[in-house]
């Protein structure tokens, strides 16, 4: 029995770009998920080092983690040099919709960047597929995408952030109707 999972799709504002692609980048990696982390978690652990290797374990460990953060800032930093802009679009754990001037075609591969706005943006990468295009006005299609190669912690944040939006879209109904 096959376990289909829905996701709610929610509309949102995001930077967001995609490139279509023939094969993977070389450089994918294990993960592709970049967010500000909160560094170090505990310094004062470093005062009950044992011994020596435990100590540089611990330096290894932070000076690790300063790297980390270092990468993610610049990523950060560079959003619009990544070629990401702000979209509005159609957003799910399952794929997303957006119109555009790019003509794809079904099945046509997609990589895709987005920046979901928590309170430290996460920056996500994933692989979509292509999998319905309709024409729209002044030469815009509206794509429907698919992710099909996506990190599962990378999927839970992106329903995080539609159940957040949901909640946000309710909110604003509440105070429309309210006034």
């Amino acid at each position: 029995m096959e376990n289909k999972r829905t996701f709610a799709r929610v509309d949102a504002r995001i930077y967001f770009a995609c490139q279509a692609i023939d094969t993977l980048p070389e450089n994918w990696r294990k993960t592709s998920r970049l967010y500000l982390g909160s560094g170090l978690q505990d310094a004062s652990d470093i005062r009950e080092a044992s011994d020596v290797q435990d100590m540089f374990a611990l330096i290894y460990a932070a000076l690790s983690e300063i790297k980390e953060d270092l990468r993610r800032i610049k990523a950060h930093m560079g959003i619009e040099e990544a070629g990401l802009r702000l979209q509005d679009l159609q957003i799910s754990g399952s794929g997303v919709s957006f119109f555009g001037t790019e003509s794809y075609k079904p099945e046509q591969r997609l990589l895709l960047s987005m920046v979901l706005p928590f309170e430290l943006p996460i920056i996500i990468q994933t692989v979509g597929e292509i999998v319905d295009v309709d024409s729209g006005v002044s030469g815009r299609q509206l794509n429907r995408v698919k992710f099909v190669l996506i990190h599962e912690e990378d999927r839970e944040l992106i329903v995080k952030y539609t159940f957040q939006r949901q909640r946000e879209l309710i909110n604003i109904r509440r105070d429309v109707s309210a006034h």
